[in-house]
């Protein structure tokens, strides 16, 4: 790939408004380079008022000659030198802090920028392909990943100020003695060109294994305290425990050893660079007869101009480096955030205000994978009834849920609701009218009011204590330490099964749907509590389309129509009869 492509690719990356803000950016990197060059290039007619050896002809003495009309001694001119050179290196500093804070307010707008990319991506992505990736993978690439992109458009803009720097004192040395300039840095090139393909390699090497590791590291922190009660009970602490510690150990190994071949380019560029200048003083004393004092003035801009030269082109090496290791996050970031928008709520153009009529699957297929769940399926949901789905696991009932909620497109047949192909509604809006109880209730970790409340943002405290006495929940909640404003911890986690359930009804209830789907809805409450529920849910039951989907019968005694999954043709349950 060509610089030009790459930098193409960059600037899509990082957007046209932050692109044009680069501009900016380029001009305090340039004005700083300018301010730095000629500061330090004043090093050579400072040394040479110093030592009485002004060269005619040199670019020293073209300096010097033009000052003395303007400051005729040689004292005044000698502190004219000493305050433009620290002006300009003040100057140098300003813009150098100036261009951080901008650099910085640069990289943070990206970074938050791309955060909020591809957390809205994997919010609104397929449900299909949230299961199909590991939660910690994910949360990885969403929070960590999008750090490390930002700081390698952070080394980037750090890379392009220093390789700025070194071309304009580069031009500064040719301009005093180019046949030394580039006898010197023909040598360091040549090392820094027979350098470059070997870590190249090792850097991208290292870069592909990082990103490994820590999408594997942030997936099992994230799955074992999930499941950290199976951990618990199962007791694979000490399995979960050295598992991790393997591949951390193996993180932290490859990252010593990244560090040390960081290092070693500024290392070996100091030596090289101090045994290049000795030769040079040899070689103009020695074999061309200059006189140490005719030395002195232009040894010492080149010593400091060299040595900063270098300094730059080492941290330069590894500043390639740390770009190169932090190209599989760059990759990764450019990779969803380029993604077309998946999802969401757009999917159809209709709006819905309801349930319009009958709800109809009509001969649907549907398969994970390549294992087929539904073939040629067709039922049908009456408007503002109770229909009851029942039938073995793996027959298909939470399919049906899936399919009616939008989160899977069939393969094949149409689920038609009042007429209208499901396709060609605004999912959002269509689910804005069902109410979802599962029998694997989640939690957020927040109040019990505020989780209720979810089901409609904006609820009034009045309506989430009439939701939760419709889901029996009222006199439990009113038992806990501080009633509807406590907090119930990761995945509801402080409360029992049938606690986190009834709140779930809560939640359905408060939303007041014209469609409710119950996926084994009450099968972590006892009976009592059950039969309490039932009669809630069936004082809901005018005017409102109910789904309910059950393994008990008593669940379902009161349903105007009940399918059994486990015989209708098109399904995987074992036939058992069929009532409707």
């Amino acid at each position: 790939m060509n610089a030009t492509s790459r930098l193409e690719r960059l600037r899509r990356l990082v957007g046209q408004r932050d692109w044009r803000s680069g501009y900016a950016l380029l001009l305090l990197i340039l004005a700083s380079a300018v301010a730095e060059s000629f500061g330090l290039a004043l090093i050579m007619p400072i040394l040479s008022v110093m030592s009485g050896d002004v060269q005619a002809g040199s670019w020293g003495g073209a300096i010097l000659d033009g000052l003395r009309t303007w400051f005729p001694g040689e004292a005044s001119l000698f502190f004219a030198l000493l305050g433009g050179m620290l002006g300009l290196l003040l100057a140098k500093n300003v813009l150098i802090i100036w261009r951080t804070a901008f650099s910085a307010r640069f990289t943070r707008r990206i970074l938050a920028r791309w955060m909020a990319q591809i957390f809205e991506r994997y919010v609104r992505a397929p449900y299909g392909f949230i299961l199909n990736n590991e939660v910690g993978a994910l949360a990885n690439n969403a929070v960590r990943e999008p750090q490390l992109a930002s700081q390698a458009i952070s080394a980037i803009i750090d890379f392009a100020a220093r390789v700025v720097l070194v071309v304009f004192l580069f031009a500064c040395l040719l301009a005093t003695n180019w046949r030394a300039t580039l006898l010197v840095f023909g040598v360091c090139g040549t090392i820094l060109v027979l350098t470059r393909r070997q870590l190249d390699r090792y850097t991208r090497a290292y870069g592909k294994e990082r990103l490994r590791l820590q999408q594997q590291m942030s997936s099992q922190v994230t799955e074992c305290v999930s499941g950290v009660r199976q951990v618990k009970a199962f007791g694979l602490e000490g399995f979960v425990l050295g598992q991790f510690g393997e591949r951390l150990e193996r993180f932290a190994r490859i990252s010593e050893v990244f560090q040390v071949m960081r290092a070693l380019p500024t290392s070996i560029g100091e030596v090289i660079m101090a045994a290049i200048v000795l030769g040079l003083v040899a070689l103009m004393y020695g074999v061309m007869g200059v006189s140490l004092q005719g030395i002195l003035p232009f040894l010492g801009m080149f010593v400091v101009i060299s040595h900063r030269i270098a300094q730059n082109l080492m941290v330069l090496v590894g500043q390639r480096m740390t770009i190169l290791s932090m190209l599989p996050a760059l990759r990764l970031v450019e990779d969803i955030t380029s993604r077309p928008m998946e999802g969401g709520g757009a999917r159809g153009r209709l709006a819905v205000e309801g349930v319009p009529g009958d709800i109809e699957f009509q001969d649907v297929e549907f398969s994970y994978g390549d294992k087929p769940v539904l073939r040629d399926f067709s039922i049908r949901i009456p408007r503002g009834g109770m229909t009851a789905l029942i039938g073995p696991s793996g027959a298909g009932k939470s399919t049906v849920a899936d399919l009616l909620l939008g989160l899977y497109r069939p393969t094949g047949g149409r689920i038609l609701v009042g007429g209208r192909d499901l396709a060609d509604l605004e999912l959002a809006s269509w689910r804005a009218r069902i109410g979802f109880v599962s029998q694997d209730v989640f939690m957020f970790n927040t109040t019990v009011a505020e989780n209720i409340a979810l089901g409609r943002i904006g609820a009034d405290a009045a309506a989430i204590r009439e939701a939760a006495r419709l889901a029996e929940a009222h006199e439990f909640i009113m038992d806990l330490p501080q009633g509807y404003d406590t907090v119930i911890g990761d995945r509801g986690l402080k409360l029992s099964g049938g606690q986190r359930q009834r709140i779930a009804l809560a939640r359905a209830l408060v939303r007041d749907p014209d469609l409710f789907i119950f996926d084994e809805a009450t099968s972590a409450l006892d009976a009592e509590t059950e039969k309490a529920i039932q009669k809630s849910i069936e004082k809901l039951a005018p005017g409102k389309t109910l789904v309910v989907i059950a393994h008990r019968l008593s669940t379902i005694e009161n349903a105007d129509v009940v399918y059994d999954l486990g015989a209708l043709p098109g399904t995987d349950g074992k036939p058992q009869g069929r009532t409707q």
